[in-house]
């Protein structure tokens, strides 16, 4: 079973060319795309980035940001202190944990 991760980016167009070059490597339904506290100017949407539309959130929601964590494979402890660190403005590509391994 592959381990859950993640990488934060500043801009969309590098979440966007990230998100490109993963769905090389993972299926699209591992992919998510996080925008826990989306700038104005942050407006792509899943049809952008290619994937399914639960997939791609720009909500703003902390409690939320948490819960898809965990839901994707990341620990509490891990999901915490990830939802702690997150800036305005940036996003996290994350790539789930595999269960079907």
């Amino acid at each position: 079973m592959q381990r859950p991760m993640f990488k934060d980016f500043n801009s969309e167009e590098e979440a966007y060319d990230a998100v490109k070059k993963m769905k090389q490597k993972y299926d699209s339904s591992r992919i998510k795309v996080v925008a826990p506290f989306p700038h104005n100017n942050q407006t792509k949407t899943h049809n952008d980035y290619g994937l399914p539309k639960e997939n791609v959130k720009y909500d703003g929601d902390m409690y939320s940001l948490e819960q898809l964590l965990e839901g994707c494979g990341f620990s509490n402890n891990q999901a915490k202190e990830l939802n702690n660190t997150v800036e305005s403005g940036q996003l996290l590509v994350i790539v789930c944990q595999d269960k079907t391994s």
